[in-house]
């Protein structure tokens, strides 16, 4: 499936996954301090298809982390809610290590 990008200033989609993209402005991201960025996925296919942590994590969670850590030298913490389906991406933030995290 596609993600489908919309602004903060857009009402959100009823697709696979509805995201707010905030860049800079972090003032519709709770807890995103100045300097990082974050996207908030409304609803995640992995988590509303799943709902289950291990496949969320082992699947999507980590590797994306890793991924953007590896090939683009940003760190990226990603924070799904298992109870709206949702996930908090963090950028300039580093992850839990893996046996440290929740999820």
């Amino acid at each position: 499936g596609e993600m489908t990008l919309t602004s903060t200033s857009s009402s959100s989609r009823d697709d696979d996954a509805s995201i707010i993209n905030n860049g800079n402005d972090n003032s519709n991201v709770s807890g995103v301090g100045g300097g990082g960025g974050g996207l908030l996925v409304e609803r995640c296919r992995v988590l509303e298809g799943s709902k289950c942590m291990g496949v969320c994590a082992k699947m999507c969670k980590v590797p994306t982390e890793r991924f953007f850590a590896e090939r683009w030298g940003v760190p990226l913490s990603m924070e799904p809610n298992f109870e709206t389906g949702a996930c908090q991406l963090r950028f300039g933030v580093v992850p839990l290590d893996v046996k440290d995290d929740p999820t």
